[in-house]
């Protein structure tokens, strides 16, 4: 999936606090293309476990 263009500023934005910062939790609505090109809005909630053995940002989706 891809991010749409107006979503992807803060969502990289974000995701780099978390990596430089260690915030714990960032939430999006964006919209994400799917596998036959359209668009579809998702309700998204990132997770950082950078400090755990697995080391990872971990994002749930749920579409709206």
């Amino acid at each position: 999936s891809h991010v749409h263009g107006r979503n992807l500023r803060r969502v990289m934005r974000d995701l780099a606090h978390m990596v430089s910062h260690r915030k714990q939790r960032a939430r999006w609505l964006l919209r994400l293309r799917t596998g036959n090109g359209r668009w579809r809005w998702y309700r998204a909630i990132a997770r950082n476990h950078l400090d755990h053995s697995n080391a990872s940002i971990r994002v749930h989706l749920r579409p709206l």
